[in-house]
């Protein structure tokens, strides 16, 4: 994550860029960007225009007012941290988005992402305040024009502080496919080694090419039972098959796979019964540091996320001086298993997509401007 100083640097730059989407409103801009032509001056249209611009303002425009005081509630029964630090290992881009998203949301305590960063609520609010002065600025001809590079502008920078749902669509898609991956490596690490019953076959000698043939010297021959690799030996192992997809869409999937995961670190041996914690699990959502519950003890029922509350209690038995589980490959594929888990979880419960976020005001606000915009800007068609 970047550090204050560095943010703080970024602002004049973030300003000037946003600064400029003043201008696309002007008369100037508008007319050498005009979405209707000539004929997209049209006082009649521009009118009509700048009457739906002010019905916007007092309405879905307002949702975004309403909504910021909600924006700034954190939830103190969160860790405000990630319980698992994530493992290295090599990722991919939207793995690395995605984990860094998490993380961001982790810190934020069930707010907004983009609320626990400086820089971040600093686009928010220019962003709300230049839509603001947009609806609100007065009737020209020149009003039709510009409007769409305008909106996808403002769109481009709610990109950066999570505004865009495919975005977190595609975030989605690459933290569930990177926790089915170290699931099933957990679980790969936790089976018993399999005896192979076949020895791969014995490749049969040929003779090169050009070179005369000579008496005596030829093919070897295998007879039916010299060995394990000839016709009639037993079969092998059966085919490998494609991994059945792992369910991680829910609360009860993620917990179920967590409760899979423990199961089999138990049945392989990597875990006693009577180990502490693992009877415990779900019961209480523990600091990072694992030293007490976060807001006390939560009443049964009270639970936020129960997700979490599971990777806590299971915290102690993969990480610490006296781990239950001693086996080191077991135990680091069963953090990054849990840490996958968990970041996913986050991504899964995040608020700012949620109706009723500023985020999502802030996109009703601009779906509306476009909407009216291609209602009342028709003049190019001779509508």
């Amino acid at each position: 994550m970047p550090s204050r100083s560095f943010a703080r640097a970024r602002l004049p730059l973030a300003f000037a860029a946003l600064a400029a989407l003043a201008a696309l409103g002007t008369p100037a801009y508008a007319q050498a960007a005009n979405d209707g032509g000539a004929a997209g001056g049209s006082s009649s249209c521009a009118g009509r225009f700048h009457a739906a611009l002010r019905d916007i303002r007092n309405g879905p425009y307002q949702e975004i007012g309403r909504a910021r005081p909600e924006a700034r509630q954190a939830d103190d029964r969160l860790p405000g941290a990630l319980l698992f630090v994530p493992p290295f290992r090599s990722r991919s881009t939207a793995e690395r988005l995605a984990l860094q998203e998490a993380n961001q949301i982790a810190h934020a305590r069930g707010r907004p992402g983009w609320s626990s960063s400086g820089d971040d609520r600093w686009i928010v609010k220019r962003v709300t305040g230049e839509v603001g002065d947009y609806l609100a600025q007065d009737e020209t001809p020149f009003l039709c024009g510009g409007v769409s590079n305008y909106v996808a502008t403002l769109r481009a920078y709610l990109t950066r502080v999570g505004g865009n749902p495919q975005r977190t669509a595609d975030l989605l898609a690459a933290q569930r496919g990177a926790a089915e991956a170290s699931i099933r490596a957990a679980l790969d690490a936790m089976r018993p080694v399999p005896i192979p019953q076949q020895a791969p076959a014995r490749p049969q000698p040929q003779a090169p090419d050009g070179l005369r043939p000579s008496a005596g010297i030829g093919p070897a021959v295998v007879s039916p039972d010299s060995g394990s690799g000839s016709a009639a030996a037993k079969p092998g192992l059966p085919p490998a098959t494609p991994p059945k997809p792992i369910a991680l869409d829910t609360d009860t999937d993620r917990i179920a796979a967590l409760d899979a995961l423990v199961d089999a670190a138990r049945k392989g041996g990597f875990l006693r019964q009577e180990a502490p914690g693992v009877a415990a699990a779900g019961n209480a959502l523990l600091t990072p540091a694992g030293s007490r519950p976060v807001g006390g003890s939560p009443a049964a029922g009270d639970e936020p996320r129960p997700v979490l509350a599971r990777l806590a209690a299971l915290k102690p038995l993969v990480i610490g001086t006296d781990t239950p589980i001693k086996d080191v490959v077991v135990r680091r594929a069963l953090v990054a298993a849990f840490s996958d888990i968990e970041a996913l979880d986050y991504l899964e419960h995040r608020p700012s997509d949620a109706e009723g976020s500023v985020l999502n005001a802030i996109d009703d606000t601009l779906n509306a401007i476009s909407a009216a915009h291609k209602a009342n800007c028709t003049c190019m068609s001779g509508k």
